[in-house]
């Protein structure tokens, strides 16, 4: 892949219809460098070399972090060998969005709570509408309290998440207490 015509760079060719027309003597280095990229009559003039892409093993969060970064609003995707194999928009990143409630609640149930926490689905009731999922339930230590909600709002589509959990064992206080004795007393 060598560059990328964007809307940039043809805009470009909107603000400078005139090749011939004289450039003022104060305009800076890059808009005349700007000007003569308006002037191109081919792609490969007009397009922007400074190529920013992503690989096919990136995450949504990592496209959508060098799209923000970088100011564009696509990323080529660029596969070992530099074979182009697909385009990712911000309209493609915002889909996960747009992903159904059913899907993120059993996503959030299988690969959660009993996938990563290997906890028991029947102690957890999860409600999740429009994105905003609803956590409610028992850990069996509240030392899991942080990483179970962590682990939901890093699910594709999760837009908030309402923390409603309870815990059994407070194994924090237990563990202070043991270092040190005289907390407490």
């Amino acid at each position: 892949m060598l560059g990328v015509v964007s809307e940039a760079d043809l805009l470009l060719k909107e603000e400078f219809p005139d090749p011939d027309q004289n450039i003022p003597l104060f305009w800076t280095r890059r808009r005349r460098l700007e000007r003569e990229k308006a002037a191109a009559s081919t792609a490969r003039d007009l397009m922007s070399v400074a190529l920013v892409s992503i690989s096919p093993d990136a995450t949504v969060p990592e496209a959508a972090r060098r799209m923000h970064t970088a100011n564009v609003k696509r990323l080529p995707v660029i596969a070992e060998g530099g074979r182009l194999v697909g385009i990712v928009s911000r309209a493609d990143l915002l889909k996960v969005f747009n992903r159904p409630d059913g899907d993120i609640h059993r996503e959030i149930m299988d690969e959660v709570i009993v996938g990563e926490f290997m906890m028991d689905p029947s102690r957890f009731f999860i409600h999740v509408d429009d994105g905003v999922v609803v956590l409610q339930g028992r850990v069996e230590q509240r030392s899991l309290l942080p990483w179970v909600v962590r682990a939901v709002r890093g699910v594709e589509g999760v837009v908030r998440v309402e923390d409603r959990l309870a815990y059994d064992i407070d194994d924090i206080d237990v563990g202070r207490l043991m270092t040190y004795p005289w907390v407490g007393r």
